[in-house]
């Protein structure tokens, strides 16, 4: 009987535990309170003078933090109107607030109470998590609606736990903040995980006129092995990195960006931008740069940014390896100084996207190199003149496989201020293949500017292969087709303007079904005509032009005569085989 007796009073034990446990404590806070911080912040009437005596309030009362790690029950510090500086009495220059162990959340005491945080007297880091003892538990911090306002030497929020540890910051506003400018550790706000889940979510957040600093590697967010989540959040006016994501797992969506200098640089882990804008922002290089990353961007905006460099240099850049996605759906770029995108080895996919206006030193669409990209049901489209800068809307350097269909490439009438070297596909060493598109370009604008590179035509009219109106008259061109009735080859000039059969001289094309026959060799300028799928290889750089029908999806490059002699080889080492057996056969028979 006492043995049961004990066993249901340990139960009760365990159940009033786990209530107490769940119950969330307010600890009242005033910046001009004077009530004795052991007795402080219980009921309303006597508040604590400072966030640091509420917590010394409720960890000297609450029951015992437990569980593994274990952790004190959730506390709401309630605060009230006012502004709040590391002490309430001395504006104590060292305070900083430690949460280990802690679930606790920071806000206004009632509903429309301005509460504001300076760190005009404050030289430490405001809210350290782990920093000094990552292995010592883990941590939440939840900060609602509270002003930061000139946090200029340290960090606001430092985390570097090894146990489960998660920030949340809700309606929050950043004014004249900069990370410490001398410091191993340059961010407003880190975050530094060690395996375990370290997570921050950013909402309903503006971030206006802070400095990142000029320390290598500042930002005014850091997260580094960790989550970070940024939503409906405005980042406004602001200097340097505002995001920097390191090995990170990173979503930023319905947020704006507007008037920054920089915004986002990722190297590692993964980034997904959705449903956000980008406006009127400045880089030396790039707005959002990653590396050696994947990277998403969904129905996203890219408008007036501009970029202090012009080589090497994108809105939004990318470099990496071949494992790395780089995947664009949905977005607009739109009247931006600088090439929207530039991939380097980053395998590139676009699909519904408009390029519109833009001008930079690799063009107005994107610049790829060493990987394959695929661009499908999008826009690329010139209606602004003066764009005098404009060369191209696609840059393609040694691009194995581009591949794009449905997509619409468009110059309108009447510019002024137009390069007249101005392709909409610019092709070194790569190959192409297109489907499905179509080119409304007035003279003297031209579809594609080739030098040392295939393109394949799975269906369509006409496609012009031309050197810039600038290039040598005199260089020599090889060029090879391949067709489903038949071949041919021959040599090419710059220059020239006529063609064998089916010429035509009209620079507005849509790819689609037709007919047509004849085969032999043309002058630079020129059309080729014939039925099945078009390849055409030039060794140097200059002009050709293509017009294809629809056919099979057997593509082949190159001399046509060379596949024949090797089919001709077989069929020769066959014969002699059969041969050879029937030989062998008779002899043995006669044996």
């Amino acid at each position: 009987m006492k043995t049961q007796l004990n066993l249901l009073l340990l139960v009760l034990l365990t159940i009033s535990t786990s209530c107490v446990l769940s119950t969330t404590t307010t600890i009242y806070v005033a910046p001009d309170a004077q009530t004795p911080p052991k007795q402080c912040g219980r009921i309303a009437s006597t508040p604590c003078g400072s966030i640091h005596d509420a917590l010394d309030s409720f960890a000297d009362y609450s029951f015992p933090a437990s569980g593994n790690p274990p952790k004190y029950p959730p506390v709401i510090l309630a605060l009230a109107e006012g502004i709040y500086f590391a002490s309430a009495t001395s504006k104590n220059v060292s305070d900083q607030f430690s949460f280990y162990q802690y679930d606790v959340t920071i806000q206004p005491a009632a509903q429309g109470d301005v509460v504001t945080m300076s760190g005009e007297f404050f030289a430490n880091i405001l809210f350290n998590i782990g920093l000094s003892k990552p292995d010592n538990w883990g941590a939440s911090l939840t900060l609602n609606n509270i002003i930061f306002n000139s946090f200029t030497q340290y960090s606001i929020i430092g985390v570097s736990a090894v146990y489960d540890t998660r920030i949340y910051l809700s309606g929050c506003t950043f004014i004249n903040c900069q990370p410490p400018p001398s410091s191993s550790s340059p961010y407003s706000i880190l975050s530094y995980g060690h395996g375990n889940p370290t997570i921050i979510n950013i909402d309903k957040t503006t971030v206006n006129n802070t400095k990142a600093g000029n320390n290598a590697g500042a930002s005014f967010i850091s997260a580094q092995s960790s989550t970070l989540t940024i939503s409906n959040s405005f980042f406004n006016n602001n200097e340097g990195v505002l995001v920097l994501s390191s090995s990170a797992q990173t979503t930023i969506s319905n947020t704006l960006f507007q008037g920054n200098q920089q915004a986002i640089s990722q190297i590692f882990g993964n980034m997904t931008i959705i449903g956000s804008n980008f406006n009127n922002n400045q880089g030396t290089n790039s707005v959002v740069n990653s590396k050696s990353g994947g990277i998403s961007i969904a129905t996203t905006n890219f408008n007036g940014n501009s970029l202090e460099s012009s080589q090497n240099a994108g809105i939004v850049y990318t470099s990496g390896t071949w494992d790395y996605y780089f995947n664009i759906s949905g977005s607009n770029f739109k009247n931006n100084m600088g090439t929207p995108v530039f991939s380097q080895q980053n395998t590139l996919g676009i699909k519904s996207t408009t390029f519109q206006n833009n001008q930079g030193y690799f063009g107005g669409g994107f610049y790829q190199t060493l990987t394959s990209v695929d661009v499908q049901n999008s826009y690329f489209f010139v209606s602004s003149s003066n764009l005098n800068n404009l060369n191209e809307m696609i840059y393609l350097n040694k691009v194995p496989s581009m591949s794009i269909s449905g997509t619409t490439f468009q110059v309108s009438n009447g510019l002024q201020g137009i390069s007249s070297s101005l392709a909409m596909i610019e092709c070194q060493s790569s190959s192409v293949y297109l489907n499905g598109i179509t080119m409304n370009l007035p003279s003297p604008y031209r579809s594609l500017d080739c030098s040392q590179c295939n393109v394949v035509v799975n269906s369509g009219t006409e496609y012009d292969c031309q050197a810039s109106p600038t290039g040598s008259s005199t260089s020599q061109t090889s060029i090879s087709v391949t067709t489903s009735g038949g071949s041919s080859s021959g040599p090419s000039t710059t220059g020239g303007g006529s063609s064998t059969t089916g010429g035509s001289t009209s620079s507005s094309t849509t790819t689609g079904s037709g007919s047509g026959s004849g085969s032999g060799s043309s002058t630079t300028g020129g059309r080729t005509s014939s039925t099945g799928n078009t390849i055409i290889t030039s060794s140097t750089s200059s002009s050709s032009t293509t017009s294809s029908t629809t056919g099979g999806d057997d593509h082949r490059g190159g001399s046509p005569e060379i596949w024949k002699i090797g089919v001709g080889v077989a069929v020769a080492i066959l014969v002699v085989s059969v041969i050879i057996i029937i030989v062998v056969v008779v002899v043995k028979k006669k044996k």
